[in-house]
Formats: structure tokens, C-alpha cells, sequence
């Protein structure tokens, strides 16, 4: 597949996903929430002028960075300075890591 064709796959990909995972926020925290959480887009080279796009939420000590490989899939890994994919991206894993924010949040809070 030719880095264009890649791009705009992401495009829609990244835009579906951005609204799933601000439907799990709204349904965990508060509707105004999403903005505490960072994001930064991420490219990340596979070699030429090829790479992979994608990008990282973290809030507090949770961190989640997420790709889209060649074949449309979402990967994650819970560490920054993880090189590889990671793991295939569910539903379960997205609620997860929203879990763990609405956690880390509470306790933040208490403190």
C-alpha cells in the first residue's frame, strides 16, 4: 500500500476512533473530561519514506499510545518506549485504560 492510500485509511480510522474513545469517556467521567487528557500524534518510521501514523493519551501515569498498522488495525502499548506494535486494540482495552484515567483521577482527587 502507497503512503497515500495509508493516510487517508487513517484519516477515517483516527476519526472513528477519537469519537468511540470520547463516547467511553463521556460514559466513565464527564463529558468535559477528554480535555485533561493529552494527545499528541505520533508518526512512526518504517523505514524510507514510509511510516506508520498514530498517537499517545496519557493522563497522570497512564499512557496508552496506539498505531495503525498497514492492514487498518489499531495496536497499543502501555509504555513509551515500547518499539514494537503491541497488542491489537479492542473495546475492552480502550474501557481499560479509561478505567484506569477515572482511577488515577479519583485518587488524584482525594488527595
Amino acid at each position: 500500500m502507497q503512503q497515500y492510500q495509508y493516510d487517508a485509511i487513517y484519516k477515517v480510522k483516527y476519526h472513528d476512533f477519537i469519537k468511540q474513545f470520547s463516547e467511553y469517556v463521556s460514559e466513565y467521567l464527564s463529558t468535559d473530561f477528554i480535555s485533561k487528557i493529552e494527545h499528541q500524534e505520533i508518526k512512526h518510521s518504517t523505514g524510507g519514506h514510509s511510516y506508520l501514523r498514530g498517537f499517545h493519551k496519557q493522563y497522570g501515569n497512564q499512557f496508552r499510545r496506539y498505531i495503525l498498522d498497514q492492514n487498518g488495525k489499531w495496536f497499543e502499548f502501555s509504555k513509551s518506549w515500547y518499539v514494537g506494535l503491541g497488542n491489537e486494540v479492542t473495546e475492552d482495552t480502550v474501557k481499560a485504560f479509561i478505567i484506569d484515567v477515572y482511577h488515577e483521577y479519583h485518587i488524584n482527587k482525594e488527595d
